[in-house]
Formats: C-alpha cells, sequence, structure tokens
C-alpha cells in the first residue's frame, strides 16, 4: 500500500499543494477528498494552483485522470494549475501522454515566483 502525504500553503496568490509519496489506486481518494475542497475554499483568494511534484515518486493513470479533473475544475474557475519539480520517472509519464504540454510546469517552486 502506497503512502501520501499532502500540505499546502498559500503564498502571494498561489496556493502550493507539496504532494509526498505515491498517487496511485489506494491514495487517489486521498488525493480528491483533500484538492478538491481545497480549490473550492481557495478559489476566491489564489489565481494559482501549485504542484509541488518534487517529492512525489509515482503517479499511475488513476492519479493522472484526478490531476486533469482538478486541471479542468480550476480552468472553468479561470485559475492556473501549474507542476513543479516533476521526477523524472513521473514527468517521462506526463509526457508521454501530453499532459506537460497542457500544464505549465517548470524545474522548482523558485522558476514560478
Amino acid at each position: 500500500m502506497a503512502l501520501l502525504d499532502i500540505k499546502n500553503r498559500v503564498e502571494g496568490d498561489a496556493l502550493i499543494v507539496e504532494l509526498n509519496g505515491e498517487i496511485d489506486k489506494s491514495t487517489v481518494v486521498v488525493v480528491k477528498q483533500s484538492l478538491v475542497p481545497l480549490i473550492e475554499q481557495q478559489s476566491a483568494t489564489v489565481a494559482r494552483f501549485v504542484l509541488d511534484c518534487s517529492h512525489l515518486t509515482f503517479i499511475n493513470s488513476e492519479g493522472i485522470g484526478t490531476l486533469m479533473s482538478l486541471y479542468a475544475s480550476l480552468a472553468k474557475r479561470e485559475k492556473k494549475m501549474i507542476l513543479v519539480g516533476l521526477q523524472p520517472n513521473v514527468r517521462d509519464v506526463l509526457d508521454l501522454i501530453g499532459v506537460t504540454k497542457l500544464i505549465p510546469n517548470f524545474p522548482d517552486l523558485a522558476s514560478v515566483k
């Protein structure tokens, strides 16, 4: 069973969410239960939703589907999703299916600011 720790903080106009661990069948529910309410609560006060993936070691198709659902929800609110710190194995999967062409991504948080 995979583990996932999610932390968040607001910095300026951005909600920064740190994902530590793996997003797979056993943790995708945690992602949804954590991030959907955050989007609803913070959408009035932040313009950018930054996912810090520097400690995300794995993502499967369910996790990618959840990311895309969150991306669509943010786009409807005219908010931006940004990915940072993608690990090589996670980036390879996201590159392969075109997610990194749709969602802006940067090597680290400093590059976003």
